[in-house]
């Protein structure tokens, strides 16, 4: 896990972390009841799917990584 910070562009959810300041922007959208993520940034074109859920926070080492 990595500290950073996300936003809304439009329709887009884009990430920026510590180590990299370039917006990584994603397009999420359900696909037969499953979260499926299209990377929308220059090379895009591949995908994400949601394997499963847990309501539970990300499981990252150290003190406040991911919370």
């Amino acid at each position: 896990c990595i500290y950073g910070e996300w936003y809304e562009k439009g329709e887009q959810i884009c990430f920026i972390y510590e180590n990299d300041p370039t917006p990584a922007c994603w397009l999420y959208f359900l696909d037969a009841g499953k979260i499926r993520g299209r990377y929308m940034g220059e090379g895009g074109g591949w995908e994400i799917l949601e394997s499963s859920r847990d309501g539970g926070p990300l499981p990252c080492a150290g003190p406040d990584v991911g919370v």
